[in-house]
């Protein structure tokens, strides 16, 4: 019951955040909360035009998300296989 509230919680404050929150803002938030290279967080960070420092944001979540899914895929393929193997 903790862990649904500490999530619940998380949630409420990430919605109130992307409401509240300027743009630019959120795009240092989101970046700094993902592993990258410094160089392409360095690069966002170094965007003056909003424009520009959102899409170098996009580029980098985008990244992310892939290999997560990617990572997410290799791993039901082997429980797939495994459980194959069992029957």
């Amino acid at each position: 019951m903790l862990l649904f509230y500490q999530k619940h919680k998380t949630l409420e404050s990430t919605k109130l955040l992307l409401e509240t929150a300027a743009a630019h803002r959120l795009a240092d938030i989101f970046v700094a909360s993902f592993e990258g290279s410094f160089d392409k967080r360095l690069a966002m960070l170094d965007a003056i035009d909003l424009r520009k420092r959102l899409s170098k944001a996009i580029e980098i979540i985008t990244r992310h998300v892939q290999v997560f899914f990617s990572s997410v895929q290799i791993i039901c393929k082997c429980l797939f296989f495994q459980l194959m193997a069992l029957n």
